[in-house]
């Protein structure tokens, strides 16, 4: 079976994995959040999406793609035209404290 994804929200969920196809109008943001134990993937589709974390902006156009770690702070904000990106989340291990 072969289905059409184009409707905003989750499009995979999984015990490691989850992917989230977003939509964002002209100028809107996503406010700053973390994604504790999940590495992210952020992919451009539509328009532009701008990356902010405390230290850095990052302009994704359409096909580009970044990654971010499970701790750093982000914000995300589409363009002039809007925005359709997709966010994948990769649960990483919880790291045991280190013994002394």
């Amino acid at each position: 079976m072969i289905k059409r994804l184009d409707q905003p929200g989750v499009l995979v969920q999984g015990t490691k994995v989850r992917a989230l196809l977003k939509v964002l109008a002209p100028h809107a943001t996503i406010p700053t959040h973390t994604h504790p134990n999940h590495h992210v993937i952020v992919t451009a589709l539509k328009g532009d999406v701008v990356l902010e974390t405390p230290d850095e902006h990052l302009a994704l156009a359409p096909s580009e793609l970044a990654w971010l770690d499970e701790i750093t702070p982000l914000a995300l904000r589409a363009g002039a035209a809007g925005a359709t990106f997709t966010v994948t989340l990769a649960r990483q291990p919880k790291t045991a404290p280190a013994s002394t």
